[in-house]
């Protein structure tokens, strides 16, 4: 799996959805069910919560493998949050 960053003010339309192992027609009709970016934009600004973190983490990969994730993945997405001074995260699945 890789990590990616981005800056959490990049428009949903300058994204683009490649994985594989999943139906992307939900997605491709509403991007925000899995990048949820201008709901919480939104709520940013209407103050029910705190401002976005700068960066976006994501990840993109096949996960068949929990231990992996536990072990390898969560501790780097945690550090990169903790650097941006992050205090909460919004974990997506797809």
């Amino acid at each position: 799996y890789t990590i990616r960053t981005y800056p959490s003010n990049t428009p949903l339309e300058a994204l683009a959805f490649a994985h594989g192992h999943y139906d992307h027609t939900a997605v491709e009709q509403d991007p925000q069910v899995l990048v949820p970016l201008g709901h919480l934009q939104d709520m940013a600004a209407a103050g029910e919560i705190g401002e976005l973190a700068p960066t976006v983490i994501s990840f993109m990969g096949y996960q068949p493998d929990l231990t992996r994730v536990v072990d390898e993945l969560i501790p780097l997405i945690v550090e990169a949050a903790r650097k941006d001074g992050a205090h909460a995260a919004l974990l997506v699945p797809a």
